[in-house]
């Protein structure tokens, strides 16, 4: 259950009919480019497909809340410098800081600022 669904249910609204899975997200614009489907996704996500495919793109007809991201590693990666890097990376990349943690749980968990 993503947030789309979550808005219809809150709205009394029939649940979506899907009609392809994918196994990666990312792919899911490039199905929609060769088909007569319809995908709602992140506005950034589809803005970098709709310059270089021949997508149209549309608001959503009700709104749909943000949702999380989240970075998952185990705890041996902690502290490996480049495993870090590329975690600092990854968050400043949907605009986040990363905290400094010594926390030795064995995932973390990076929240992406709601879009304004």
């Amino acid at each position: 259950v993503g947030a789309v669904d979550v808005a219809l249910a809150q709205r009394g609204l029939p649940p979506r009919r899907i009609a392809v899975r994918v196994p990666y997200f990312l792919i899911a614009p490039l199905v929609v480019t060769r088909s007569d489907h319809v995908l709602t996704a992140p506005r950034r996500l589809i803005a970098a497909f709709s310059e270089a495919y021949p997508l149209q793109v549309f608001a959503p007809p009700l709104p749909v809340p943000p949702f999380d991201i989240i970075q998952v590693w185990h705890e041996r990666f902690d502290g490996d410098p480049a495993h870090r890097w590329l975690r600092g990376l990854v968050a400043r990349a949907v605009g986040v800081n990363p905290p400094v943690s010594r926390n030795t749980r064995s995932s973390r968990q990076v929240r992406r600022k709601p879009a304004s």
